[in-house]
């Protein structure tokens, strides 16, 4: 008789916790005091990733830093266009620093420009060698306010917005908001996207900071000198940041931060070239505004209150591509696909607060284009 051996199942079971610990610092005039930056690499080699324009603007200030330093820079300029914002660009980075044979640990990527060098910087610093340290320095209000704070990086898949990417924490994140007084207006009003939409689902206070601004000091004031603009761009990234630390890894996809991120991810790409991120952000929040409003969720005093806001800050209150229907009903897919499933859908239920909606039917959608179309003609 044959004798049976049984042997037990094994498994094994890992349990690890990466901790996540690393400062948004607050600077004055960076470019003065660059030997605090080159201090940050252990070694005598500093590498920096610019924002071709911020090289233009500032190409002397790092002409001069780079003479009057004992440390050796290798430095590589990057397009910061949305179109360059891809898999092929973050390879040229990791091939740039390869060929340099950059440490792996002791010689950080420092970053400085806006959202979309950010983007492509982490995520190609969280890839060579499974993960070398960067530093960011934003230089626009968008990368400020959104880009810098949490740990995502990403880039774009053709026209389907950072639909490659890790969750990857800076080193540190350096903000000198001196970098503003070169910021083009337009790109002032494109971070103003971004304070605008976590002020209307998450603060009634710093939405009415926003219209203090707009009555008292214009927009035509860069977003960058006073008080009241200090605390404006403080308490945005405060909000995003109570929000983004307990959810880092997105292991609950219920995330009011996304408002503003639903309908618009696919519509900003396919207008790569006529809407900036906070631009399109802004259409979306407008959008789900009106949404509410047809859920009566808000009323139409408001409604009205948001759009002129919007309006007061130079923000675009319409595009075309919100009124049709197809692509309003390709973002929702797209937004479900990326939500696991449900929509997730976060709307104001009142200025500075929130619900999520999950369904909607044919006839809200209508309604709420037809909304969309009329309420701009009331202001």
């Amino acid at each position: 008789m044959n004798s049976l051996i049984v042997q037990k199942q094994k498994y094994w079971e890992i349990n690890s916790e990466d901790k996540v610990n690393f400062q948004i610092l607050f600077t004055h005039s960076i470019l003065s005091q660059f030997k605090f930056v080159e201090n940050l690499s252990e070694t005598n080699r500093v590498f920096l990733l610019i924002d071709e324009n911020i090289w233009k603007i500032y190409k002397n200030q790092f002409e001069t830093l780079i003479n009057n330093s004992i440390k050796e820079f290798h430095i590589k300029k990057v397009k910061p266009d949305e179109e360059n914002k891809t898999v092929d660009s973050s390879i040229e980075i990791i091939r740039f620093l390869d060929d340099k044979s950059l440490r792996r640990k002791s010689e950080p990527v420092i970053a400085i420009g806006g959202g979309v060098i950010l983007d492509i910087a982490s995520f190609a610093a969280s890839i060579y060698r499974r993960g070398v340290p960067i530093i960011k320095i934003p230089t626009n209000l968008l990368a400020i306010v959104d880009a810098c704070v949490g740990v995502k990086t990403g880039v774009n898949l053709g026209i389907k917005r950072n639909r490659i990417g890790t969750y990857y924490p800076p080193q540190k994140v350096l903000i000198d908001k001196s970098f503003l007084k070169t910021c083009p207006q337009r790109h002032i009003t494109n971070g103003l996207g971004e304070i605008f939409k976590i002020a209307l689902i998450k603060s009634s206070s710093l939405f009415k900071q926003l219209e203090a601004y707009t009555e008292t000091v214009g927009i035509e004031e860069k977003l960058c000198i006073g008080a009241l603009a200090s605390k404006i761009i403080n308490d945005s990234i405060s909000l995003m940041l109570e929000e983004l630390e307990p959810n880092l890894w997105e292991k609950n996809l219920q995330r009011c931060v996304d408002f503003g991120h639903s309908f618009s991810p696919y519509i900003e790409l396919k207008n790569i070239n006529e809407l900036l991120h906070g631009e399109a952000v802004t259409l979306d929040c407008l959008f789900s505004t009106c949404l509410a409003f047809n859920l009566n969720f808000i009323n139409k005093n408001k409604l009205l209150r948001i759009y002129r806001l919007a309006n007061s800050l130079g923000l675009p209150i319409f595009h075309r591509d919100f009124t049709n229907k197809k692509l309003i009903e390709k973002s929702l897919n797209e937004t479900k696909a990326h939500r696991n499933g449900n929509l997730n859908l976060p709307i104001p239920s009142d200025i500075g607060e929130y619900i999520f909606v999950n369904q909607l039917s044919d006839e809200i959608i209508d309604k709420t284009i037809d909304c969309y179309k009329l309420i701009k003609e009331e202001l």
